[in-house]
């Protein structure tokens, strides 16, 4: 049988877990959340818009303090869960709406695996009633229930358990997630040098009379050619770089003309968003300054990663050397961001954050200045904070391109 899909829990996740629980005086975590059911089950349907059919047909994922994780989800995602070999005891509900034969003769592995998983062994009618039962047979007093899924299902299970107590723990799945064991980083190296491969390809065809939209398909085909899921794709090509945001159209580059690419991806789970810019021609001074305070910026925000270095200690850094380098008025929101199971995992990097770095983290660093008139320039990366200080997860050369 192939297995598919994101990576399995391993040891050290759940016993983080399970640390975090005593932490915080509870019996069992409970997972509402798309990325948080993933991480604790390695399980995950990637269309969260099934949520709005007939009702919702969310996943559940409950941890307590002994025993392997439980997945809850409907009886006929456990054909994916099991091609996908996910190693989470399972509980389903609902109905079965796929015909089964009445023998399992002439049939191959893979038919017979699906009729196992899909005999009827249950008569929950949702998910709430089959997170009831676990908690109940696990005979817990005090849970924390992710709040980072949907309010509805979060209050419906706090409804159902009138005789437990239930505390948000959203933040408390954030936290644990932003230290990445080994597979986790192995994967999030694998998404990063996608999105590099497409970025050279969108160099290679970058030229005079190129259009923003074609440069974008390009990044695009290439992503999707890889198995990942394209992401961003934001390619802008003179002033108009400094847009934030703003979706490539038919704009043709010009000579001297900055193109500022900024693309993601997410990759069996795992997302992946670097930036760069290039230039077609001589730069010319006023860009080189700019670029230089740039790259100054980013540069001392990775020299002050190290573990337990605040991360408002970076944001102070690369604020300051891009002022004193170039960009007098340099000013940003923050200067980067966890990545994972989520774009934007902790911790962020903001002046007024209390957080710590801790070895294990992955991180995007990011400087990026925009000036309407002028452009953008933008210079991001992904790097693991290390026991002895960084790894990048990004290769590409951090200089400004010149084509």
């Amino acid at each position: 049988m192939t297995t598919l899909g994101g990576v399995r829990p391993r040891d050290a996740r759940l016993r983080r877990l399970r640390e975090a629980m005593v932490r915080a005086g509870l019996d069992a975590l409970v997972a509402t959340s798309a990325a948080n059911v993933e991480y604790l089950t390695g399980f995950a349907l990637r269309m969260q818009s099934l949520e709005l059919f007939a009702g919702g047909h969310p996943l559940v994922g409950i941890l307590v303090s002994t025993g392997p994780p439980v997945l809850v989800a409907p009886i006929t995602d456990m054909v994916p869960a099991v091609f996908r070999g996910v190693t989470a005891a399972t509980r389903s509900y609902g109905r079965n709406y796929v015909a089964l034969p009445e023998g399992a003769q002439d049939l191959g592995r893979d038919e017979r695996a699906v009729i196992e998983a899909l005999k009827p062994d249950t008569t929950f009618p949702d998910a709430v009633h089959a997170a009831t039962v676990v908690l109940r047979d696990a005979r817990v007093r005090r849970i924390g229930v992710d709040d980072g899924g949907a309010a509805s299902l979060y209050c419906a299970l706090a409804e159902s358990l009138t005789d437990i107590e239930c505390v948000p723990a959203g933040d408390t799945w954030r936290r644990v997630r932003a230290v990445k064991d080994s597979e986790e980083i192995e994967r999030l190296r694998d998404a990063a040098g996608i999105i590099e491969v497409a970025m050279e390809e969108v160099w290679r065809h970058t030229r005079p009379g190129a259009t923003e939209i074609e440069l974008a398909r390009r990044a695009s085909r290439v992503i999707t050619d890889a198995g990942a899921r394209p992401t961003l794709w934001y390619v802008g090509a003179g002033a108009a770089s400094a847009l934030v945001d703003r979706l490539p159209t038919s704009r043709a580059i010009a000579r001297g003309d900055l193109v500022m690419v900024d693309f993601g991806c997410e990759y069996c789970g795992y997302y992946a968003d670097l930036a760069r810019t290039a230039i077609v021609g001589d730069p010319g001074p006023r860009v080189t300054e700019r670029y230089a305070a740039v790259h100054a910026a980013e540069a001392a925000a990775i020299a002050r990663i190290r573990p337990g270095r605040a991360v408002a200690d970076m944001f102070d850094h690369a604020v300051r050397a891009a002022r004193s380098n170039g960009i007098p008025r340099f000013d940003r929101r923050h200067v980067g961001h966890g990545i994972g199971l989520e774009p934007y995992d902790l911790p962020i990097l903001l002046a007024a954050s209390d957080d710590s770095l801790e070895a294990g983290m992955v991180v995007n660093v990011e400087t990026p200045y925009y000036e309407v008139g002028f452009g953008g320039l933008q210079l991001e990366d992904t790097l693991v904070v290390t026991e002895e200080g960084v790894e990048f997860l990004s290769g590409a050369p951090r200089t400004l391109r010149l084509l």
